[in-house]
């Protein structure tokens, strides 16, 4: 079964995150991290999904490309 590793550095948006996916009966496959994505030492994932904002996704552009 895919599991799934969220990453946020706002508290609120993991208890958000954790909600949701107890609600959608996945809890059990998400990991809610508190953390600075472009700081994660985590192999590369096959698929990458980010809401984020414009400026957000230049921050962690280098990341992306590793």
């Amino acid at each position: 079964m895919p599991r799934v590793l969220a990453v946020d550095e706002d508290p609120d948006a993991l208890t958000a995150a954790l909600e949701n996916a107890a609600r959608n009966g996945v809890a059990a496959r998400v990991t809610c991290r508190l953390a600075d994505a472009a700081a994660l030492e985590e192999p590369p994932p096959p698929h990458l999904h980010a809401n984020l904002l414009t400026a957000a996704h230049r921050r962690l552009a280098p990341w992306y490309a590793r």
